[in-house]
């Protein structure tokens, strides 16, 4: 409805592996207000399968398209992916940064993580309005000798192995979708 941060619809369309079917699409319009720090639409859950305690290790791919007048506008943060902690900041997100590159980053605790970026803004540019297949391969752990990430984008690894700390408590869960300024 108008007014709301959450638009979150099961269109009918063409998906990535050509065949016809419904997907998810998040949505937000200008004036939607929302809770919080931001605007939202987006999916979530804090129950299996979508929760990662120590030690799990997991291949989160997805699909997602967007619109060739795609435009971020104003600085601030527009994340698609969280995994996130009960409380605070995730400790693993997909984000544009302020300069529009798509990157993996997050925050350990309550201090930012180094942001890694798989798709500069031309790069983005230039697959606007195509599918672009995201595959993140993360080992969860509060060791960060134990835990880490890669990213393959389209089958290409983007981003090689970074060893880090990837959880701030006993368990992550997995949020899709739109959370912006």
């Amino acid at each position: 409805p108008n007014g709301t941060a959450t638009r979150t619809t099961l269109p009918t369309t063409t998906r990535y592996d050509g065949s016809t079917g419904k997907i998810v699409r998040f949505e937000i319009r200008p004036g939607d207000v929302g809770g919080g720090a931001g605007n939202r639409s987006e999916l979530s859950g804090a129950f299996q399968p979508w929760v990662f305690k120590e030690g799990d290790e997991v291949w989160i791919q997805y699909p997602f398209r967007v619109p060739s007048n795609f435009a971020i506008t104003g600085p601030g943060f527009f994340i698609i992916t969280q995994l996130h902690t009960g409380i605070g900041s995730p400790s693993i997100s997909v984000s544009f940064d302020d300069a529009r590159n798509l990157g993996i980053g997050g925050n350990v605790g309550s201090t930012p993580a180094p942001r890694h970026n798989f798709l500069t803004k031309a790069e983005f540019d230039a697959k606007r309005g195509t599918w672009i297949g995201l595959n993140l391969h993360i080992k969860f752990s509060v060791d960060p000798d134990k835990g880490g990430f890669e990213v393959h984008v389209d089958g290409v690894k983007k981003v090689p192995w970074v060893s880090r700390q990837t959880m701030n408590s006993d368990e992550n869960y997995f949020k899709y979708g739109v959370y912006r300024n």
